[in-house]
């Protein structure tokens, strides 16, 4: 079953890194990190 964790703005997926370790037993866990934040790129420019 998936489980979706999020994150508020200024935040990162690194935040719930420490339970997102306890719920992969049971979970499969996705963390997605909002555009241009973090790791993630910027987001695209439209034309």
């Amino acid at each position: 079953m998936p489980l979706l964790l999020t994150h508020g703005w200024l935040g990162s997926f690194l935040e719930h890194t420490a339970v997102a370790l306890l719920l992969t037993d049971a979970f499969t866990v996705v963390i997605p990190s909002l555009p241009g934040v973090g790791f993630s790129g910027p987001p695209p420019v439209e034309a």
